[in-house]
């Protein structure tokens, strides 16, 4: 999970820091910096998937076109990027293993390369039976030509494997070689790639559920295999594709997310094989017998179909990115997912940053504070607006109290509910 995004020149901010939560909202209103937050937690990932370790602006998950078009306009040429989190690791079997890392990264980019990098990895583990803890320390200057790291090796007995620096963006740290006597010395190759991995394995488990979404055509060609993610910069149909051909495969997803849709929205969902190798998502009230094409139980549904499927694929320890969680959505249906998004969060440790316009989402989180099911640790809240005249956006944080109020108040949304109402009084006071 990430408990700090800091960035500085990238698109509307000179500079702005958020501190995740387990749930994280983020309102105001459009073209505030809402979607470049989680843009920039995409950056890394996309960016890992690809050998060059340069920023990977254009990918299978983003495209925001070169470079210099993050730069925010009037700034200096670079962008810094810092993350902190803590990752828990799926190591080995004792009697080594790597359990937990915890990171700080900055990294300055310039014309799309790694410029500067600073950073700190710790690392908690087991190693050769013994509880073991790792501070590593480094930085990397104009480009790698000035690098410092320390310490530099992990040592067992007579033994020590080599940790480097690494100039690819998002991927600090890398595992060298190791020397000394063969069982410790693979003992400590896989100990230090535990480590090595786990900072870009956080990036990787960022999940992006992006605006645009949804099911809209009655069938859509079948796929053979099952994906972990739907998100795709090649289009709607596509994304659209991979979920269904994934439901349909995957019996148990489609089972918890027509279980999530009963609870939420009073209907069940299910994927049915078409001739020709289609595949199509049909709905139906709960105690009805028969089922509908989703494209004729209104637009509503296939949104949230992408939301909850990815909501149930993501491991424990994920964070998951929602823009607009509400689309389509009636208020109260709004306010019911919203409870299960949150739930399913809490037991299972899944971070959500939502960004969203909608009041009904943040009142259900906040009236789930007030009933005591999350805590005001579990949800940060964030405010964003630009000025008029430079065109900066800044990010303020709303406290959230333990019974569930801001201690601010709710800024953009019922200000304009009042101001219709005033507007609409005072038309009726002019007609009479």
């Amino acid at each position: 999970m990430f408990t700090k995004i800091g960035l500085k020149n990238f698109k509307c901010f000179e500079s702005v820091e958020i501190a995740p939560r387990l749930i994280t909202v983020l309102i105001g209103a459009n073209g505030t910096g809402k979607s470049s937050i989680i843009q920039a937690l995409v950056l890394p990932k996309q960016t890992l998937q690809d050998s060059s370790g340069t920023l990977q602006t254009n990918g299978s998950i983003l495209q925001l076109g070169d470079f210099k078009e993050l730069i925010r306009r009037g700034g200096p040429a670079w962008v810094d990027f810092r993350y902190s989190g803590r990752i828990e690791v799926t190591g080995e079997a004792m009697p080594s293993g790597v359990e937990m890392v915890e990171f700080n990264y900055l990294a300055r980019v310039v014309a799309g390369r790694l410029w500067q990098a600073d950073f700190k990895v710790s690392a908690d583990g087991i190693l050769d039976n013994q509880h073991s803890r790792h501070d590593f320390a480094g930085s990397l200057h104009e480009g790698g030509r000035n690098r410092i790291l320390a310490p530099d090796r992990i040592t067992l007995r007579q033994s020590y494997t080599v940790m480097q620096l690494s100039r690819a963006f998002a991927e600090p740290l890398r595992a060298g070689g190791g020397s000394g006597t063969h069982p410790d010395v693979q003992t400590l190759d896989r100990y230090a790639e535990a480590i090595a991995s786990a900072v870009p394995a956080a990036f990787s488990q960022v999940f992006f559920v992006p605006a645009g979404r949804g099911v809209d055509l009655p069938q859509y060609p079948m796929g053979t295999e099952a994906v972990s993610e739907f998100t795709t910069t090649r289009g709607s149909v596509e994304q659209a594709r991979t979920l269904l051909t994934t439901l349909h495969i995957e019996s148990h997803l489609e089972q918890q997310v027509s279980a999530w849709f009963e609870e939420a929205l009073g209907v069940r969902v299910r994927t049915r094989a078409r001739p020709n190798l289609q595949v199509a998502l049909e709905i139906t009230p709960v105690g009805a017998l028969s089922f509908d094409n989703a494209v004729n139980q209104g637009y509503g549904y296939g949104p949230v179909v992408f939301v909850l499927a990815q909501l149930a694929l993501a491991p424990p320890g994920s964070t998951i990115c929602i823009e607009e969680p509400e689309i389509h959505l009636h208020p109260r249906a709004q306010a019911e997912v919203t409870a299960v998004l949150a739930r399913s969060a809490k037991k299972e440790s899944k971070q959500l940053i939502l960004a969203t316009h909608s009041e009904h989402i943040l009142v259900k989180l906040l009236n789930l504070v007030a009933k005591g099911e999350l805590s005001r640790e579990d949800l940060a809240v964030y405010y964003f607006e630009k000025d008029a005249q430079t065109g900066i956006a800044r990010a303020e944080e709303l406290k959230v109290n333990a019974d569930g109020t801001l201690e601010e108040g709710l800024k953009g949304f019922f200000e304009q509910d009042l101001a219709e109402i005033d507007e609409f009084l005072g038309a009726r006071k002019k007609q009479t």
